[in-house]
C-alpha cells in the first residue's frame, strides 16, 4: 500500500465502500441491485455510441473550439488547446455517464421505493451479509472499470501520465477496462455478462489489504508485464488504442 498513488487509493475506496454497503444491505437486496447494474451495463453498451454521435454532431462543437475565451481559459489552466477531438471525447464520456448513471439510479430508486426488507436468523444473516459484500464488491469493480475507461482512454490527454502508469489497480484491471470499452464501441450487448466472469478481485483480498497492507504487490514499472496504462503511447499491456467501429473520432479502442 505504501507504493500506491492517489488513483490507487481512490479505486480502493470505491471497492471498500461498495463492499461495506453490500454487507449492510444484505445478499437478497444486492442480488436485485445486481440486476439494476446489469440493466445499466446493457443500456450503456447499446446507447453510448449513438448518443455520443448525436452530441458530437452538434454545430456548437466548432463554435466552442473557435471561441477565443475558451482557448485562453484552457491555456490559463495549462490544459493545452481545446480541440474538436477533445470535445468529442468529452461528448463520449458524457454519453457513457448519462446511460450508466441514469439507468442505475432509476433502478435503485425503484428498489428503494419498494420498501424491501429482509429478516434472517443469526447463522443465515452471516451468510447473507457475506453474499451482500461479494455482490457489492462486484458493483465497485464495474464502477471502477467505467472510471478507468474514462480516465485512461477517453480523457487521457488531459491527465498526468504518471497518475495512471504508476497505478497498481489500473494495471490489475487493464484488460477488463479494454474489454468494456470494446463492448461499448462495438455495441456488443450479448457479451456484457463476460465482464462479471473477468472479475479478478475477491472480498478476501480486500480484507487482507485492510489487515496487512504491507502484503500488497507493488505496481510494476511501466512497460513490464502487469504494468498499467502508458498514456504517452496510448498502450495497455496487451492492447493498443485506435479508432473503433462506430466510435466518434477514434475515441473507442480497437480489439486488444
Amino acid at each position: 500500500m505504501s507504493g500506491w498513488n492517489g488513483l490507487d487509493f481512490l479505486i480502493f475506496i470505491i471497492l471498500v465502500v461498495n463492499t461495506v454497503l453490500g454487507m449492510v444491505r444484505g445478499g437478497s437486496r444486492e442480488a436485485i441491485s445486481l440486476m439494476c447494474l446489469s440493466a445499466a451495463l446493457i443500456v450503456t453498451i447499446r446507447f453510448t455510441v449513438p448518443l455520443a454521435n448525436l452530441i458530437n454532431s452538434s454545430p456548437l462543437i466548432e463554435g466552442v473550439v473557435n471561441n477565443t475565451f475558451m482557448q485562453n481559459f484552457m491555456q490559463a489552466i495549462d490544459a493545452g488547446p481545446l480541440t474538436v477531438d477533445l470535445l468529442n471525447q468529452l461528448g463520449y464520456t458524457i454519453s457513457m455517464l448519462v446511460c450508466f448513471v441514469g439507468t442505475f439510479s432509476a433502478c435503485e430508486a425503484g428498489l428503494s421505493m419498494t420498501g424491501f426488507l429482509e429478516a434472517y436468523g443469526f447463522a443465515t444473516a452471516v451468510i447473507n451479509r457475506k453474499l451482500g459484500g461479494a455482490l457489492g464488491l462486484t458493483r465497485g469493480y464495474i464502477i471502477n472499470l467505467l472510471f478507468l475507461s474514462i480516465l485512461a482512454i477517453h480523457l487521457n490527454p488531459g491527465f498526468d501520465s504518471r497518475l495512471v502508469s504508476g497505478s497498481y489497480f489500473a494495471g490489475l484491471f487493464s484488460s477488463q477496462t479494454l474489454f468494456l470499452d470494446k463492448l461499448i464501441s462495438s455495441q456488443d450487448v450479448e457479451k456484457y455478462h463476460e465482464l462479471y466472469m473477468k472479475q479478478n478481485i475477491k472480498p478476501e483480498q480486500l480484507y487482507k489489504v485492510l489487515s496487512k497492507p504491507e502484503d500488497i504487490t507493488e505496481p510494476a514499472p511501466a512497460g513490464q508485464n502487469g504494468s498499467a496504462i502508458n498514456p504517452s503511447t496510448q498502450t495497455f499491456p496487451g492492447g493498443q488504442f485506435g479508432p473503433g467501429p462506430g466510435s466518434p473520432s477514434g475515441v473507442a479502442p480497437s480489439s486488444p
